[in-house]
């Protein structure tokens, strides 16, 4: 007992180091995240308004919706219109979740002014992003011919003009993509390219980026 004791003492205290260490880390990042990236985006002005409409989840609130395991949002930030992701069509159907959802909600996705992708998982940009580096609609070329793609890292696409994000970039009033920020991870600890201070640690695993739009003077909301 006097073992199973002093083996419990140890294991909590060594939680309760992980933890301070945890904390500690996590708003330092939070700091330097602010000092690093934030001068970069001073010129991102604001948007009256951000609507955010699920066009492909997993769960789908109507029987006229459809529901795979991806992704896809348009967002509308003032007068911007941004596809995030593009789901996962794992069939590789003409008719994909993404385009059936669309015509659903009265979305016209030849009326883009930018596609997002997040990250290289099938999740968000279908089988090709998994396999190819690339991303689809659909399995017919629905996508618009010179449309700005934004992407983490370098992909390929026949008609989208591909834009690696390398680092912070405003590409519409009031919106911005990021490139993979650091993170916290509770037992792992540091991930993700270190700041201005140049410490030392690793990219998180999937590069990743993030799209950020600010809804300053009124409000966002989720339809």
């Amino acid at each position: 007992m006097k073992w199973q004791a002093i083996a419990g003492a140890s294991a909590l205290k060594a939680v309760g180091s992980l933890a301070l260490r945890f904390t500690a880390q996590r708003d330092r990042i939070d700091r330097s995240w602010m000092s690093d990236i934030g001068p970069k985006l001073s010129t991102i002005g604001e948007v009256d308004q951000l609507v955010i409409t699920p066009l492909v989840e997993r769960v789908v609130s109507s029987d006229r919706l459809f529901g795979e395991p991806g992704v896809s949002y348009l967002l509308r930030a003032g007068r911007t219109r941004l596809l995030f992701e593009s789901g996962f069509n794992r069939s590789g159907a003409a008719r994909s979740a993404l385009v059936r959802n669309a015509e659903s909600l009265n979305v016209d996705l030849q009326q883009l002014d930018g596609v997002v992708i997040s990250h290289v998982h099938a999740d968000v940009g279908g089988l090709r992003a998994a396999f190819r580096k690339s991303f689809a609609f659909s399995s017919d070329a629905l996508e618009p011919c010179g449309l700005p793609a934004y992407v983490p890292t370098q992909m390929n696409h026949d008609r989208a003009e591909v834009v690696p994000t390398t680092g912070p970039r405003v590409i519409a009033e009031g919106v911005a993509v990021l490139p993979p920020l650091p993170a916290m991870m509770f037992w792992l600890g540091p991930a993700g390219r270190a700041s201005a201070r140049r410490q030392r640690a690793r990219l998180r695993p999937g590069v990743d980026q993030r799209l950020w739009a600010p809804a300053h003077r009124a409000h966002a909301r989720r339809h």
